[in-house]
């Protein structure tokens, strides 16, 4: 089963899908979709 990977907003570390902090700093997670709809909107 593969599991879902986002990535911190704030530093750029992966996080499990689910996660509500980043383990690496300690900022708030969005939801993966969330996440993943803003890099694509600024990434072009």
């Amino acid at each position: 089963m593969e599991m879902k990977m986002g990535k911190c907003l704030k530093c750029g570390v992966n996080v499990e899908a689910g996660s509500a902090f980043c383990e690496a700093c300690g900022a708030a997670i969005q939801s993966i979709e969330d996440s993943q709809r803003e890099n694509a909107i600024r990434d072009g």
